[in-house]
């Protein structure tokens, strides 16, 4: 499970979607993942790579998000929002 943080991509999503906590990458690079906290809440962006969708993936992404949400306080408070484009 790797989590980065792309300061320059922050300074210009966090005002539309809320403060950026990261971005998953999933083991091979099927699946990514923007989190963002918008309030009391953990909202991850969840997007494909190219050449990838929602019918294709293998890799798992939904429990590594979890396991995310926990370490960060937000076990109870996960909103996924998928993207095919």
């Amino acid at each position: 499970m790797t989590i980065d943080r792309d300061e320059k991509f922050a300074s210009h999503v966090q005002s539309f979607f809320g403060e950026y906590m990261g971005t998953f990458t999933s083991a091979n690079r099927q699946v990514r993942a923007d989190l963002f906290k918008e309030g009391e809440v953990l909202v991850a962006h969840v997007s494909y790579f190219p050449g990838f969708n929602s019918e294709n993936i293998s890799d798992s992404y939904f429990g590594p998000i979890r396991e995310i949400a926990k370490e960060r306080g937000f076990e109870t408070k996960l909103r996924i929002v998928h993207s095919d484009s």
